[in-house]
Order: C-alpha cells, then sequence, then structure tokens
C-alpha cells in the first residue's frame, strides 16, 4: 500500500505542476489579448502560444527528475535544474549525524574538485543545519544574519554571498539531504519557490525509488524461498535416441539494494531503514572521513554581538570590493581609495552603524578594519584618510 500512495502523491504532484503551468500560460494570453486591444490598431495577431522561460525551465526539470532511473541520476538532476534558478548551489547528503558536501554548482572550479568533497558538518553544529532537518523547512535569511556557518560557506572560494536560502530533501518523511543556494554577487535571490518546488518532486522521486527496490527484493526473496518445482520422471532412453539432459532448477537471487554510482554488491542489502538518510544508499562520491571535520568555531568566549557585528562589516565591504573593482584597484597605488569611493563608502558605514547598534562597545569599529583588511590589503595607507 506504501507504494502506491507514494506513487499516487508523486503523480498528482506531477499534475498539479502540469494544471499550474497552463493556468499560468493562460493568465499570460490574456494579458497579451488585452494589450494588443488597449495599443490598437495592432499588427495581425500571431497563434495564441505564450512561451514563458521560467514554465518551460520548471516543466523541462521535472521531466529530467521523472526521468532519473537511479539516485545519483536524479541528485544531479536537482542540482543542475537548480543551478539554472540561482547564481549558486550545493548539495549536503546526510549520512548518519553528518552533512556531507555531494555536488554543487557556481563555486570556483578548484573548490569543487576538491574541498567540497572532503566537507563533514555535524546536524547539530549549525544552528541553520538543526532547524532545517527538525522543521524540515526551508531558511531563507540575509547572509550576515547567519550564525558561524557564514565563516564556512565564505571559506569556499573567498566569496561572500548577500541572501542564502536551505531547502531540506525529504525522502521516506525523513530529511535525507539539504539543497543549499545563495545569490552570488546578485543583491536579491529569487526563484526561492520554483527551488522549493524541485527539491520537493526530487524528494518524491526519490521515495517512490526506493519504495520500488524493497518491493523488488520482497518478490524475489519469495521466488526465492518457493519450493521448487516437481522434476519429472526420468524416463529410460530410447536405443534409438539420445538420453535427455537435465537442467537443475534456477534459483533467482535477491535483488540488491540500490547504490548509486553501480556499486555491485555479492550478497543480499539488509531491510531499508526508515530513518531515510543516505546512510544505505551511498550516493557516489560521497568520503567517510575517520572523524568529522567541522569548520572551527570562534572562540567559544567570543559574544555573539561581535560576532554579528563582524559578519556585517564583512559582508559590507565584499560588496562595496565586488561593485568597485575598477576603483579600487585603481586607488591601490595612489591611496585615495575613500576619496574615490566617499559616497559608497559612507552609506555602508552608515548601514553598519544601524545593524550593529548596541552589540559592540564604544570606540571599537569593525567596518574599517574590514575596509583596510580587505581593500587596502592591510596597509592603512591605501585607503586614505577616514572620518570614523
Amino acid at each position: 500500500m506504501a507504494e502506491e500512495t507514494y506513487s499516487a502523491i508523486l503523480e498528482s504532484s506531477r499534475e498539479r505542476l502540469q494544471t499550474a503551468l497552463r493556468v499560468v500560460n493562460q493568465e499570460l494570453f490574456k494579458e497579451f489579448e488585452s494589450l494588443k486591444e488597449y495599443n490598437a490598431p495592432a499588427p495581425p495577431a500571431p497563434e495564441p502560444v505564450v512561451n514563458n522561460a521560467q514554465t518551460a525551465m520548471l516543466l523541462a526539470a521535472s521531466r529530467q527528475l521523472a526521468s532519473g532511473k537511479t539516485q545519483v541520476e536524479i541528485l544531479k538532476a536537482l542540482v543542475n535544474q537548480s543551478a539554472q534558478l540561482v547564481p549558486r548551489t550545493l548539495l549536503f547528503i546526510r549520512k548518519g549525524g553528518n552533512f556531507h558536501g555531494w555536488a554543487g554548482e557556481g563555486f570556483s572550479l578548484e573548490f569543487s574538485n576538491g574541498p567540497m568533497k572532503k566537507i563533514c558538518w555535524a546536524a547539530d553544529h549549525f544552528p541553520e543545519l538543526t532547524r532545517v532537518t527538525q522543521t524540515r523547512q526551508p531558511l531563507i535569511a540575509n547572509f550576515s544574519d547567519l550564525s558561524d556557518i557564514s565563516e564556512a560557506i565564505s571559506g569556499f572560494d573567498g566569496f561572500v554571498p548577500f541572501k542564502s536560502s536551505f531547502y531540506p530533501l525529504i525522502v521516506k518523511e525523513k530529511v535525507a539531504a539539504i539543497l543549499y543556494l545563495d545569490s552570488g554577487s546578485e543583491t536579491s535571490l529569487e526563484n526561492e519557490d520554483a527551488a522549493e518546488l524541485l527539491c520537493h518532486m526530487a524528494g518524491l522521486e526519490l521515495t517512490n525509488l526506493a519504495l520500488i527496490g524493497r518491493k523488488a527484493r520482497e518478490e524475489a526473496a519469495k521466488a526465492a524461498s518457493a519450493p521448487a518445482p516437481p522434476t519429472q520422471p526420468q524416463q529410460p532412453p530410447k536405443e534409438s535416441a539420445a538420453a535427455p539432459r537435465i537442467i537443475s532448477p534456477v534459483h533467482p537471487e535477491p535483488v540488491p539494494d540500490f547504490h548509486p554510482g553501480n556499486v555491485v554488491q555479492s550478497h543480499p542489502t539488509p531491510k531499508l531503514d526508515t530513518s531515510a538518510t543516505f546512510d544505505d544508499f551511498n550516493p557516489d562520491p560521497v568520503p567517510e572521513p575517520a572523524a568529522p571535520t567541522p569548520f572551527a568555531p570562534a572562540a567559544q568566549d567570543e559574544d555573539p554581538g561581535i560576532k554579528k557585528a563582524k559578519r556585517v562589516a564583512r559582508v559590507l565591504v565584499s560588496d562595496l570590493k565586488l561593485y568597485n573593482e575598477a576603483a579600487v584597484q585603481a586607488a591601490q597605488n595612489s591611496g585615495d581609495l575613500y576619496k574615490r569611493l566617499k559616497e559608497d563608502i559612507d552609506r555602508s558605514y552608515q548601514h553598519y552603524n544601524e545593524r550593529v547598534a548596541g552589540l559592540v562597545p564604544g570606540g571599537t569599529n569593525y567596518f574599517k578594519e574590514e575596509l583596510i583588511r580587505q581593500l587596502g590589503d592591510g596597509n592603512p595607507a591605501e585607503i586614505g584618510p577616514l572620518p570614523f
């Protein structure tokens, strides 16, 4: 019954998506017709076909997820299609009490080919992971409002985004992975609803795949335990014909569990655990380090307000560097960066003071420290005189 229930839910989700897309197309067509009437006279009307890019992309993404025959194919489709919606995406696979980096798009090639595969974060180490795992709900926040996980993410390739989001990938009613998305160099993170829909559909496809595998194993086990069919009594050979060859009955072997990466097992896999993490699935490649190596947090006695103030300063100065790269490079030799970017720096400093008011002791200026560190390479002379 569970297999039929999940299959029905999956099919229902696909139908709802297609219905919603048709409604969007109809509304867009109506808008087109009204604009055509308002701007009369108009050229001959084209055929009533509306092509919406996001609608087409969502439909293609749902089809790619549905066409996945293995867990790896479905997970890769999720990452690839999410990358069409947002600048950067990274999938963390849950194995036991840890989250492992598995695959991503939009990050530096050096990080994607190396450190990404070595990420191993305890599920309860960062509050964002704990919250998404326990509530099974997405989390969308300004990057500067995140916990120490912001330092870990900015350490991936030295880039500081503006907004981030975390989406749970639910398989058999449990969080088996978390899909991380951020805005990259954009000032906003759009398409959150579309990303959540893709994550939801990927979870349904993986659940359906797991249930199909369990059903196949049960049927194979029944076939293996069934009594062998009785053999026909052997007839004495005739003198004019060769003696018939007796073929012993063949007992089918149990079908092993799914193991992405085409890992072949010579023995049946134990029954799938209902915890629905990817401990049973082993999506390839997910290395198993000797011990978790989570991001080292700052000193335990550091005040949370000071941590937040440092994050705010780091993000604001990173944005200044990103959007004024030419001016920063030109000022490295002239030492007049503040003069060149006075309006932008003053505006960012005002925003910094508004965000950290009451969080840091008087006389402390983390914004100035970050300005010198990031834009002046640690040399105040490259910034020039500052009024703060």
